[in-house]
């Protein structure tokens, strides 16, 4: 569906995907909402679907989205998915900024602009599993400014925009305990790993890799390609798939090379073995020696030996993410939790820099944080 239109009322909503651009052609909407998703219920979903458009309404409302500089052109992107896994909704919003926009159409392919991640604490450390959140220590970005609910935060290589639910936090501070202990159980899985290590262990089977990784891999490739066939053109699809052809060649040219070497084998063995029972103790020792309150005090950084603690300042401190952040009697569809993320260094073009700045400088933040339920 294509042409200029507005955002329909909720109860309007055909709930199908769309691209609606504006009049001056240098902004369009790719909208993917849904009738029904599966794993939630009829009204979780619209629950989800109501919060959404009043979330798009706002990003619509920021002046730097429907006028970019000239020369440039914004997109609102959304996509609900067909399913939801998990305790509650979690996807994302963007406003993208497509690396070029000629003969009055926008390029299918985005240069960042700013994304808007609801219910997913993983979008405060980036490139976080499921496991590594629930398990894991982070460091906390430095705050710029504000308290919670709505609090701006940088990790010199974004800013973000954490917006919370009233009187909860998801980021818990990490106590020096805590720390130690993670650091106990990591040096002893890398201890378990040395000791199971053998020379054969060290070797990459190449023919594993073929029967079984390499096939693995092109299917991969292939439903991405899939997904992307509407985005680019054919002759995008085929450099990419021939890169991809020359990429799994490297990698058995290279698996091939390292199979025939030797490893230093026992020698390599015994050494890892020596070192992490060294680190084991010495964690250990520190440990033992804490009182309850030393056990009990803040868990920061030394940023000059990264796997060691040191003085507690605005840019070193530990958390991990409160496993009782959300509520867990509110509906499956609401929006808990709404991390906003801007990149700070992307090569590219300065007017999108600017503009990028601008998305996120204009948010409405008030608008944002009245989305999420209390």
């Amino acid at each position: 569906m294509t042409g200029t239109r507005r955002i329909a009322a909720v109860a309007a909503l055909s709930l199908l995907p769309g691209v609606l651009h504006a009049q001056n052609g240098r902004f369009e909407e790719r909208r993917t909402l849904r009738e029904q998703v599966q794993g939630l219920t009829v009204a979780e979903t619209r629950t989800l679907t109501e919060a959404v458009t009043r979330l798009e309404a706002i990003l619509l409302s920021n002046p730097a989205v429907r006028t970019p500089p000239a020369g440039v052109c914004t997109r609102l992107h959304t996509f609900i998915p067909e399913h939801i896994v998990g305790e509650r909704a979690t996807m994302a919003v963007s406003v993208q900024i497509p690396i070029s926009f000629e003969d009055g159409v926008c390029h299918n392919i985005s240069n960042g602009g700013i994304t808007l991640t609801i219910n997913d604490p993983r979008a405060l450390f980036a490139g976080s599993s499921d496991a590594d959140v629930s398990t894991g220590v982070f460091l906390l970005p430095q705050r710029v400014s504000g308290q919670p609910p709505v609090v701006e935060y940088t990790d010199g290589r974004n800013r973000y925009l954490l917006l919370t639910r009233r009187g909860a936090d998801p980021l818990l501070p990490v106590t020096t305990e805590q720390f130690l202990r993670n650091r106990i159980r990591e040096v002893e899985a890398a201890r378990d790993s040395a000791r199971s290590m053998s020379v054969d262990a060290l070797l990459p089977d190449v023919e594993r890799w073929r029967q079984e990784e390499k096939p693995r891999m092109q299917r991969e490739f292939e439903a991405n390609l899939r997904e992307m066939q509407d985005l680019v053109s054919a002759e995008e699809l085929q450099r990419m798939r021939q890169n991809f052809d020359q990429f799994l060649a490297s990698t058995e040219e290279t698996l091939r090379a390292m199979a025939g070497t030797r490893p230093l084998g026992d020698s390599l063995r015994s050494s890892a073995l020596h070192t992490t029972q060294q680190e084991l103790d010495r964690l250990q020792a520190i440990l033992q020696g804490l009182d309850a309150s030393g056990r009990a005090a803040p868990a920061c950084l030394d940023l000059e030996q990264p796997l060691e603690l040191g003085a507690c300042t605005d840019m070193n401190r530990l958390v991990r993410a409160n496993p009782r952040y959300f509520d867990a009697a509110a509906s499956r569809g609401a929006i808990q939790l709404l991390v906003v993320r801007a990149p700070l260094h992307v090569a590219e073009d300065p007017r999108h820099t600017e503009l990028r700045t601008r998305l996120f400088d204009l948010l409405d933040r008030t608008g944002l944080q009245a989305l999420l339920a209390q």
